[in-house]
């Protein structure tokens, strides 16, 4: 019938619109691969040439994926751990292990570590004083 003739036509010019559209966004994404691989590729070239310049563009443009830890800021927040902990802190029971129990809660243990002028988030202390793996224990 006539009105289906007009919704086919209809379909039709919707699908080749949103076929187009699929084009141009296939080819936009493979710009800016391209464009992020040049970008990058002149980052490494500048930092072989300047090792000055290496170090500040690497603070920016980290060639690695992904969040950096917290280590980078502050290399020895472990040691200003075990020695809050070993202040403020209580030997092990029977005294046969080298383990040393916290009189501190978690939030007192940030307090002090923020007084040495570091801001650490609550979750990430946490994580800190956790074993890499617990089952081994």
């Amino acid at each position: 019938t006539n009105e289906q003739e007009k919704q086919l036509k209809k379909l039709l010019v919707e699908q080749k619109k949103k076929a187009n559209d699929l084009k141009r966004l296939k080819a936009e994404q493979a710009a800016k691969k391209r464009y992020r691989e040049i970008k990058k590729r002149k980052i490494e070239a500048l930092c072989e040439k300047n090792p000055e310049l290496a170090a500040e563009l690497n603070k920016i443009y980290r060639p690695v994926i992904g969040r950096p830890p917290i280590e980078e800021e502050c290399p020895d927040l472990l040691q200003i751990i075990e020695e809050i902990a070993k202040v403020g802190g209580a030997a092990d029971d029977n005294r046969r292990s080298a383990t040393i129990r916290p009189c501190l809660t978690l939030d007192d243990l940030r307090e002090k570590i923020k007084e040495r002028g570091y801001d650490i988030k609550r979750s990430t202390l946490y994580y800190r004083l956790l074993p890499h793996r617990t089952n081994s224990v």
